[in-house]
C-alpha cells in the first residue's frame, strides 16, 4: 500500500493558487447584476460591503461579485456543503463563515453522504435532495475515500462525472474539492488529487485543492485507517475557514 503526504508547498497560498477558472456563465451572469445594481445603490450599501471586503480577499471573482449581491439585495447566498462528514471540515466552514459574516450574507446548510461512494450517491437521491436545499453555491468533497476502497481513480473518474453533472445541472455555482488524505492500494493521494482536478478543469468547476496543506509526517493528522484525528478535522476545516474569510 502507498501512504500519502501532502508536500508542504506554501500550503495556504499555494492552495489559493490552484483554483482553477471556471463557471463562466455563472460569474458573467452575477458580476454583470452586480455591478448594475451598484450604479443604482445608494452610498450606504457601499459602506456596508466595504467593511467585508477584507474577508474577500483570497476568493474568486464571481464569489466576491455574489458576497456584494447580498448587501444590495439584501439575499443571502444559499451554500450547501456537501461532505462525508458533517462534524470534519463542514461544521468548521459553517461556523467561520456565520461569526464573520454574520446571518445576512450566507445561508449554510450541510449534506453529509457518510460512507457512500461516488457510484452509490449519484445512484441515490441526492440530485433530488440537494434540489430541495435549493442552493445558490454548493461546495463538495469528492467522495474519494470511499472510492479508493473499490477502485483505482481512472475508473471513478466516470462516476465522478456524472456527479459534476447532476450538481451542474441545477444550475448553481460550483466548487469542488479532494477528500482528506488515505492510503490505498492503487496510487498515491497526488495522483488521485490530480485526477480529480483535471476533472474539475474539463467541467469549467472551481478545484479548491488543499492537498499541499497536509504535512508530510501526516500520522497526527490521518490515522493508518485514513480516518481523520481532532487535530487533522482541525487543520482542514480551519484552513478552509481562512479562505472564506481573508484571515
Amino acid at each position: 500500500m502507498k501512504w500519502t503526504s501532502g508536500i508542504v508547498v506554501g500550503a495556504f497560498a499555494a492552495c489559493s493558487a490552484v483554483m482553477v477558472a471556471g463557471v463562466q456563465h455563472w460569474e458573467t451572469k452575477i458580476e454583470g447584476q452586480a455591478q448594475a445594481a451598484v450604479v443604482e445603490t445608494a452610498q450606504p450599501h457601499q459602506k456596508q460591503f466595504s467593511g467585508v471586503s477584507s474577508y474577500t480577499k483570497h476568493l474568486p471573482p464571481f464569489l466576491v461579485s455574489a458576497i456584494e449581491d447580498t448587501f444590495i439585495k439584501d439575499k443571502p447566498i444559499s451554500l450547501v456543503l456537501v461532505a462525508r462528514e458533517e462534524d470534519e471540515w463542514a461544521s468548521f466552514v459553517k461556523k467561520s463563515l456565520e461569526d464573520t459574516y454574520g446571518q445576512d450574507v450566507f445561508h449554510i446548510q450541510i449534506y453529509s453522504y457518510h460512507d457512500q461512494t461516488t457510484k452509490e450517491l449519484v445512484h441515490s437521491s441526492f440530485q433530488q435532495d440537494l434540489q430541495k436545499l435549493n442552493p445558490t453555491l454548493v461546495l463538495a468533497e469528492v467522495p474519494m475515500l470511499e472510492d479508493q476502497k473499490e477502485m483505482p481513480i481512472d475508473d471513478a473518474l466516470p462516476e465522478l462525472q456524472a456527479f459534476i453533472s447532476q450538481v451542474k445541472e441545477l444550475k448553481t455555482a460550483f466548487i469542488l474539492q479532494p477528500s482528506s488524505p488515505y492510503a490505498s492500494q492503487y496510487e498515491s493521494y497526488e495522483e488521485a488529487v490530480a485526477a480529480v482536478g483535471g476533472m474539475a478543469k474539463e467541467n469549467h468547476v472551481h478545484y479548491l485543492n488543499h492537498a499541499p496543506l497536509w504535512p508530510y509526517e501526516i500520522s497526527p493528522y490521518v490515522t493508518k485507517e485514513s480516518k481523520l484525528t481532532k487535530e487533522g478535522k482541525q487543520l482542514w476545516g480551519e484552513h478552509l475557514s481562512s479562505w472564506f474569510t481573508g484571515k
